[in-house]
């Protein structure tokens, strides 16, 4: 069983390491996460990195 917080930042498609504020979350699902004003996370879903 591989290690879920390695694997999810590795972009499967390529095998390159993915950016800081990216993370691979299944078959073609890829989230981003930003920090805004006010200390406030935005999460968004993509299909690819």
């Amino acid at each position: 069983m591989k290690d879920r917080i390695t694997s999810a930042k590795i972009d499967h498609a390529t095998g390159r390491a993915l950016p800081s504020d990216m993370e691979y979350r299944g078959k073609g699902q890829y989230r981003a996460r930003k920090r805004i004003a006010g200390g406030e996370r935005i999460h968004q879903t993509f299909s690819s990195a």
